[in-house]
Formats: C-alpha cells, sequence, structure tokens
C-alpha cells in the first residue's frame, strides 16, 4: 500500500514540475507567398420581360382590359398646421386627490392647465410623467416631455 501511494504521488509531483518547467520547442516562423490575383468579371446576361397573353396554366387568353385608377378627391381643407408645442412637466401632490396640472408653452407663452382646458386653442386631453395628448382644431398630437 505503501508503494501505491508513493507512486501517485510520484505522478502529482511529475506533473506540477513539468508544468512548471516546461521544455517548449521554439516556434518557427514560416514564410507564405501572398499573390492576390483577382478573377476577371464575366460578361452578365442580359433579359428582357415581356408581357403574356396565354396563362400557362388554364391555357385560357388573358384579357387587356386596362383598370381605371380612381382619382382621389382633394381636400379643400389646407393641410393644419399645428403651434409650437412644448410639454414642461406636471405638478401634482402625492398625498392628495387634487387633479395633475400640466405646464405647457404654446407659441413661447407658458400656462398652466388641468385636463380639458383650453390655452391658444390648445386643449388638454390626457397625459402622464413622459408625453402629454392634447387637441388642436379637432386633431389629435401627442407631444413628449421636453427637458
Amino acid at each position: 500500500m505503501l508503494g501505491f501511494v508513493g507512486l501517485i504521488w510520484g505522478i502529482i509531483g511529475y506533473k506540477i514540475l513539468s508544468a512548471v518547467n516546461p521544455n517548449a520547442s521554439p516556434i518557427e516562423a514560416q514564410e507564405f507567398s501572398v499573390n492576390f490575383n483577382p478573377e476577371k468579371q464575366l460578361e452578365l446576361d442580359t433579359f428582357s420581360v415581356q408581357t403574356v397573353n396565354r396563362d400557362p396554366f388554364l391555357g385560357t387568353l388573358l384579357s387587356n382590359k386596362k383598370k381605371i385608377k380612381k382619382k382621389k378627391r382633394e381636400s379643400s381643407k389646407p393641410d393644419l398646421v399645428w403651434p409650437s408645442i412644448i410639454y414642461q412637466g406636471l405638478v401634482k401632490d402625492k398625498n392628495s386627490n387634487v387633479e395633475q396640472i400640466f405646464i405647457i408653452s404654446v407659441n413661447g407663452k407658458q400656462g398652466l392647465l388641468k385636463r380639458n382646458k383650453v390655452f391658444n386653442e390648445v386643449t388638454i386631453i390626457k397625459g402622464n410623467k413622459k408625453e402629454l395628448v392634447v387637441k388642436y382644431k379637432g386633431k389629435l398630437k401627442t407631444i413628449e416631455l421636453k427637458r
């Protein structure tokens, strides 16, 4: 048994010594010849698309009826130009049930408004800490908080 234990410790000691003192052979640098020979471009095949007069599956002739495009009616209303609206934040007491008051700036004029109140033709529909939904001349728009 003593011989077996000595053999195991000998193997462990040999592994440790070989790891600490490796006999690494020097790495030889290999030379590679690098030649760049680009392949010549092959001429591309060209093709043309032609109309097909016969259905390949049914064998029937296709009709040459042209579809009539419907013209959209131009609206007589000009595009709505929104005023400059900047959402600057909201004020609310954490402990009370008072409605939120939003701070907005419309065309450079600042105002404090509650929900469904009008300021320079802009109505506040709803809002939170990050964004505000406003209505101007019947159109809705979401405005993000500016810091």
